[in-house]
């Protein structure tokens, strides 16, 4: 090959090797930016979720006394009736759920059955996490979840007790 047909394929292809050089580091770094910015706003939107559950758990435990300090409802957690404690436990519901502190309620006796749901469908994940961990360890656990239909939200349960004696989970 001659020389000036190599110096003209060199200075030819020299710059479109740079061009594309340039052109993959900028596509690079263009999606490693869009992945910190994705990772950002999901730390940050995390960090807002997690703010707002907090308070959300500390409203809850300051009324979560209405359960605690239900004497009727911890007498009937010993008796398998459930309508008595669906009567004793739905005022509780009512006024927690009215004031949008919250949606579902499970209430269970001291093996982990469940005696109060409201609403009726309500907890299956509430039912396979944390009440079992409650009776377990005998201490109040909150939790931020991902429910099955996708919503985000505070599992938030306690230990129940009458005279001491741990009588259920809530």
């Amino acid at each position: 090959m001659p020389l000036k047909q190599t110096f003209l394929l060199l200075t030819g292809t020299t710059p479109l090797i740079g061009a594309s050089v340039v052109w993959l580091g900028g596509f690079f770094e263009n999606n490693y930016q869009k992945q910190q910015i994705t990772k950002s706003n999901v730390e940050n939107t995390t960090a807002l979720l997690k703010s707002v559950a907090s308070g959300r758990v500390r409203q809850l435990a300051n009324e979560s006394t209405g359960l605690t300090r239900n004497s009727d409802l911890l007498k009937l957690l010993k008796e398998p009736e459930t309508s008595a404690i669906r009567d004793a436990a739905l005022p509780t519901f009512n006024r927690l759920n009215a004031s949008e502190l919250l949606d579902q309620m499970i209430i269970a006796d001291k093996s982990g059955q469940i005696m109060f749901n409201a609403p009726e469908n309500a907890g299956q994940l509430i039912k396979d996490s944390l009440i079992k961990k409650v009776l377990q360890e005998k201490k109040t656990f909150s939790d931020f979840v991902r429910f099955s239909d996708g919503n985000a939200g505070v599992m938030y349960a306690f230990p129940l007790y009458r005279r001491g004696k741990l009588s259920g989970v809530a």
